[in-house]
């Protein structure tokens, strides 16, 4: 624009220019052309070093907190500044990732944060196979928090891509980060397989201490319930579906065949068959907690099963 309005400028006293003026439009927008494309480049060059900048920051601030050293360098401190956390700020860590294991990963991380930054902000960044997040929340808790996030991993899944999304309790400070992780990792892993956002803090106490067991406790389950919970894990899981309906049911056969939608006979044959195969009293709590335990740790994806609203017909095979 600047070239072109001092030709004109220059051709406007002298009328015999005119020509030459007009003449030299197409070069003057050949020139334009070719400054736009050069400067269009240079610009999504410089977003995108900003943006390895950014997430490398994210990345490096991440992992200082994860190893339990709060920044003290002016720059590290300006991020956290930035991603909204302030000295007193309690904070919540989320670790999530798709159910499968495939999906882009900077999509998720993307989403998660942008979701994050529409409250208090806070900082998301992929580690590994992993997608960590860290977020400064209020003192009403992280009811907000998982407000905003649920929407999001709602619609993912609604697209395809499942995504399994763990939170923590609420801490302190930054200084609880390595903590916070932890729980976050645990309350992912205690709702195996399925998409979502599962927060530590909707976890009763029982499955709580089933997600922490170690190999001890896999180990003092008793070879017949070992073999009945593996042999119908690999098969189509209808025992373990039934059983962990009649948990959810309270001990009430005829509501486990209301909430799997089976006629009630199918549902006690199940019951029977289960009590044959493992060697359990189905009427006795403690002998159908052992069970339950059994599957929560050795086919956790099947006891961590939905029963949807509405989904007659998707278990009637009689058993």
């Amino acid at each position: 624009m600047t070239l072109w309005e001092m030709i004109l400028e220059l051709t406007a006293d002298h009328p015999e220019l005119s020509a030459a003026a007009t003449a030299s439009v197409q070069y003057v927008m050949q020139v334009i052309e070719a400054g736009s494309t050069a400067a269009a480049e240079s610009y999504i060059e410089a977003q995108q070093y900003l943006l390895a900048d950014a997430d490398r920051a994210a990345r490096d601030l991440v992992e200082d907190l994860l190893a339990g050293r709060p920044p003290a360098m002016g720059i590290r401190q300006d991020s956290l500044r930035d991603a909204g956390f302030v000295q007193s700020s309690k904070i919540v860590v989320g670790v999530g990732g798709t159910v499968d294991d495939t999906g882009d990963k900077r999509v998720i991380a993307r989403a998660l944060g942008q979701a994050a930054q529409a409250g208090a902000q806070g900082v998301v960044t992929i580690r590994g196979t992993e997608i960590v997040g860290i977020f400064p929340v209020s003192d009403q808790g992280s009811s907000s928090l998982l407000a905003r996030l649920r929407p999001v991993l709602q619609a993912m899944n609604q697209n395809g891509l499942q995504v399994s999304f763990g939170t923590s309790t609420v801490h302190e400070s930054l200084d609880d980060v390595p903590k916070a992780y932890r729980e976050a990792a645990m309350a992912r892993s205690s709702r195996y397989a399925v998409p979502g956002v599962h927060s530590l803090e909707s976890l009763s106490a029982f499955e709580y201490l089933v997600t922490r067991a170690d190999e001890t406790a896999r180990r003092l389950i008793t070879p017949r319930i070992h073999r009945f919970v593996e042999e119908d894990d690999d098969a189509d899981g209808l025992y373990i579906v039934t059983l962990v309906a009649y948990v959810e049911s309270n001990l009430n056969a005829k509501a486990t065949a209301a909430k799997i939608y089976v006629h009630s006979n199918t549902a006690y044959a199940r019951l029977d068959r289960i009590a044959e195969r493992t060697g359990k009293d189905m009427r006795n709590f403690a002998d159908v907690l052992d069970l339950l335990v059994a599957v929560r740790l050795l086919a956790p994806r099947r006891a961590s099963f939905q029963f949807p609203a509405g989904a007659g017909g998707r278990f009637t095979t009689s058993g």
